[in-house]
């Protein structure tokens, strides 16, 4: 009847009937409101390598796959820094730097895939300094040896009293003072980093072309980098470099750093308490660092994992390799290439625009992310870039359609991710105890229970006031209701064997 009926009312509630009659009384469960699933990272916008990738990794590793997906985008994103930007039209330019915030718990196998991710870089690394090693020998001689004419001739100087001879041995001091400096402090290239502090992280900058990428599985490194035991912690370099502003650094008794143009890029991966501790540390809210990360918390796997699983195949191995190796050997020279946006990208561009300004009113959707989504509207410019570079492996554009379609498809899982980070509207802990008891009745598959037995699975929960609310509100969403002080489950909640 249902079937064939025209009227849509009619129709509705004859299948509302039958589900009624069928599962004695039960009505369909209603989720709750608050445990929606976040989308998974669209992997089929990345380059065909990178996606690839990807999927073997994370059925390798038993990890949900938008990690290895964001790091390869994020480590290949720490090649292209300073060599190329993205010109949407002219007079505004962006370049290639990318914040990534990972938020796993513990346990969720971040450790070797950030390894696995890292691998090419680090070989890259280390043949870039096997490489430079007599060059680097070559003119730490030379500075030495110059030190030494330099200390013998202002000895000289010190001693002589004609003023003919005087001017002389100054000449030949400040020309040799002027090689010494030429030379510089010649330092092994360096093109990641992990635990540093914020002077460091400069300096690191500033001897590798004003750019280094901070890949780590664990968020001390970020911690450090903003100054973890200061009261005013030192967030200057890492703002300026998601922009690349100029930046100079003077500290008394210490020689300037002046960084030109730098590029930084961060890739981490913290615990939920990581994440608290980092949004409450003196400024990281208030002047726009929190804006700036790109925040993730995908799937976990516990309870999921088998014992056994498939290798990485080796083809998949080198063909990653390959490809990040490459991008990461080609080194900053001179000025930034510009990729411009094709037309029909641009008029794609202009449509992200145009859908979220609207969003970001004082009573608009995206209201309470409102710097974030500002910062989102570069992030979708330089991930075109970073897909188009992979994928054609050319740096001279013009960025297509297919590339800024995938790059607002990012920006999208970074949005409603970035939500239910930076939303400071406090949860209802009557909504999150009956999350956690859902997830509890799911899990172990049971069909009636006590409220004795509910106040287990809710951790600090002790009276059985706060567990009856919780189980109330289960029994509004249609998933729950008490039977003779039984509380018996809707079927139609447990997933089917």
């Amino acid at each position: 009847k249902a079937k064939n009926c025209p009227d849509k009312r009619i129709a509705d509630w004859c299948r509302s009937s039958v589900v009624n009659a069928l599962h004695d009384g039960w009505f369909a469960p209603v989720p709750i409101e608050e445990s929606y699933t976040l989308p998974s990272f669209p992997v089929k916008a990345l380059p065909k390598w990178m996606e690839t990738w990807a999927k073997h990794v994370s059925e390798s590793y038993q990890v949900d796959q938008d990690l290895p997906a964001m790091l390869a985008l994020g480590l290949f994103a720490g090649s292209m820094a300073r060599r190329i930007c993205v010109q949407p039209r002219p007079g505004w330019t962006e370049q290639i730097s990318l914040y990534q915030m990972i938020i796993l718990p513990p346990g969720e196998g971040k450790s070797p895939v950030f390894s696995e991710a890292r691998k090419p870089i680090a070989e890259t690394e280390q043949q870039l300094i096997d490489f430079h090693k007599p060059e680097i020998a070559r003119k730490l001689a030379e500075k030495r040896a110059l030190e030494q004419q330099l200390a013998k001739l202002e000895k000289d100087l010190s001693r002589e009293t004609d003023n003919h001879d005087r001017q002389i041995i100054l000449r030949d001091c400040i020309d040799i003072r002027i090689e010494i400096e030429e030379i510089g402090n010649p330092t092994e290239p360096r093109l990641y980093c992990d635990d540093t502090t914020p002077e460091r992280l400069a300096a690191l900058m500033c001897e590798n072309n004003c750019r280094i990428i901070m890949p780590s599985s664990e968020s001390d490194g970020l911690i450090t980098a903003i100054g973890r035991y200061s009261e005013s912690p030192n967030l200057g370099i890492i703002l300026k470099a998601w922009s690349g502003e100029d930046t100079r650094i003077d500290r008394m008794g210490k020689p300037p750093t002046i960084l030109e143009r730098p590029a930084l890029n961060i890739a981490i991966t913290a615990q939920p308490s990581a994440v608290a501790q980092l949004l409450s540390i003196p400024g990281f809210r208030g002047r726009g660092l929190a804006d700036r990360f790109l925040y993730s918390s995908p799937k976990t796997l516990a309870g999921q994992r088998k014992s056994s699983s498939p290798s990485i195949p080796q083809s998949v191995t080198e063909e990653y390799s390959g490809f990040m190796s490459a991008a990461w050997s080609m080194l900053d020279s001179g000025g930034p290439r510009t990729i411009e946006l094709s037309k029909l990208a641009s008029a794609r561009y202009n449509q992200f625009l145009d859908e979220i300004e609207p969003k970001l009113s004082p009573d608009g959707e995206y209201a309470p992310i409102v710097g974030f989504c500002n910062k989102l509207k570069s992030y979708v410019l330089r991930f075109s870039a970073i897909l188009y570079s992979a994928d054609t492996q050319s740096e001279k554009g013009p960025i297509r359609e297919q590339d800024l379609e995938g790059a607002c498809q990012i920006a999208d899982y970074y949005l409603q991710h970035a939500y239910r980070v930076l939303d400071e509207t406090p949860s209802d802990p009557t909504t999150s105890r009956a999350m956690r008891l859902s997830s509890w009745i799911k899990r172990e598959r049971l069909s009636t229970f006590t409220v004795d037995q509910a106040i287990g699975p809710l951790s600090g929960v002790e009276s059985h006031g706060e567990a009856l609310s919780a189980l109330d509100y289960l029994a509004n969403h249609n998933q729950v209701r008490l039977r003779e002080q039984v509380w018996q489950v809707n079927p139609l909640l447990l997933p089917s064997e």
